[in-house]
């Protein structure tokens, strides 16, 4: 059981590594489950630390500072009609000039 903790562990590690070398200069949203998982591999000091200049939930009344021009967000599953429409009107209202969607499951474990 314990290697078994270990192996999660040092997979959750090396994923929020990939995501990290991303945010550098970004306005980073992610969704709630999304931030429990960050919570048990380094938390919010592991995106400031790797360069994000905001971190926030991802919400449906959130929206860009206008001096941001980069922006990571982060979801938990894969991306619904709902959520692509939201993420599009928030870049265009935002002036992104550009963004990383990142998923944080794969397809074999979000299609059932």
């Amino acid at each position: 059981m314990y290697q078994c903790n270990n192996l999660v562990h040092d997979y959750s590690v090396a994923v929020w590594e990939k995501v990290c070398a991303k945010v550098r200069h970004a306005a980073v949203y992610m969704d709630a489950e999304s931030a429990e998982c960050l919570h048990f591999t380094g938390g919010l000091v592991r995106l400031l630390e790797a360069g994000a200049e905001t971190v926030q939930t991802l919400s449906s009344w959130k929206r860009g500072i206008p001096e941001q021009r980069y922006a990571v967000f982060i979801m938990s599953r894969l991306l619904d009609d709902f959520t692509v429409n939201y993420l599009c009107r928030m870049v265009k209202e935002c002036h992104f000039r550009s963004c990383v969607v990142i998923c944080l499951a794969s397809s074999e474990v979000t299609s059932t």
